[in-house]
This record gives structure tokens, sequence and C-alpha cells, in this order.
């Protein structure tokens, strides 16, 4: 069975969350269907997901920043199988992991851009990329973490191997 993951990047897309183009990228190369979108473009998002569970895919999501938001939001609705977030902001509106969802990670940063825990991952790993908290320079590195990006694929190849 095939694995499909659509990527949400957060506010001002590819400019603030090259990282989840680089993710989406590696994860294209260990044999994922990925999509990448802007966090506003969650419609479309949804109906590729919809579509790739209806072919009979394992479907994951990713988020980053307001990524999550989008991410958090379709997972209301349909069955997920994964569901990876990084730097979950408190500013953002986020919904907390549904019963539909399988399995759930979230990355979470030490400053109000990234420290939000909208409930029920079940993992939840802090990240701290500078020894003080710098806030806007943390959570533009996050996306680009490395342990955020071994995380990831760490959790889409479980997935594969799943099928």
């Amino acid at each position: 069975m095939k694995t499909y993951c659509a990527f949400f990047r957060g506010q001002f897309g590819e400019l603030f969350s090259t990282g989840v183009d680089v993710l989406a990228a590696a994860s294209r190369a260990q044999g994922v269907i990925a999509d990448v979108f802007n966090y506003q473009d969650w419609a479309t998002g949804a109906s590729r997901v919809d579509h790739w569970r209806g072919v009979g895919c394992k479907v994951a999501l990713f988020g980053y920043s307001l990524g999550c938001s989008s991410a958090t939001y379709i997972q209301t609705a349909r069955p997920i199988d994964l569901l990876l977030c990084c730097a979950e902001s408190s500013l953002a509106q986020n919904y907390p992991v549904s019963e539909y969802t399988k399995r759930s990670v979230l990355w979470i940063g030490q400053d109000f851009l990234s420290d939000a825990n909208s409930g029920g991952f079940t993992v939840v790993t802090p990240v701290q990329i500078t020894p003080f908290t710098f806030p806007i320079l943390d959570h533009l590195a996050m996306d680009w973490s490395s342990i955020v990006t071994r995380g990831a694929l760490e959790e889409l190849a479980k997935l594969r191997e799943e099928s």
C-alpha cells in the first residue's frame, strides 16, 4: 500500500517554510507521494487527502507553524494515519487530535510562536534551537531542525512499512 503526505507551510509560504519543501522532497525520495500547500490552501489539501485515501493510500499530514492549523483542522473530520505538527503557534487556531487520527507527533518550541499544544498528541518532543530563546529565530529554524526532519522521515518510513 502506498503512502501519501500533505505538507502545509507556515505564513509567507516558501519564503519562511523552505524546510517543509526540503522535507517533502526527502519523503518523496523514500517513496511517499507528497504535495506541498500553503496553510490557507487547506480545502485543496483536504481534497487531495480524500482522493488518496479513496484509492487506498495510507494518509499523513505535516503542518509547520500556521500549517498546523490546516493539518489539525483536516484531521477533525476524516481518518488520518499519521499527523505530524512542528512549531504549533499559540497565536493560531489549532484543533485537538481527533479520534479519527491513529498516531500523532508534535515538535514543540520554547516560545509563543512554537509552544502550543492543541492536545491529544501521541508524542510531544521539545526542540531547543538556540541556548536562549529568540522567538522569531527559533521558530523560523524549527522546520530545518534535524530533530524534526529525522523524526518526520522516520515516522513516514514506519507508516510505509505498516502498509
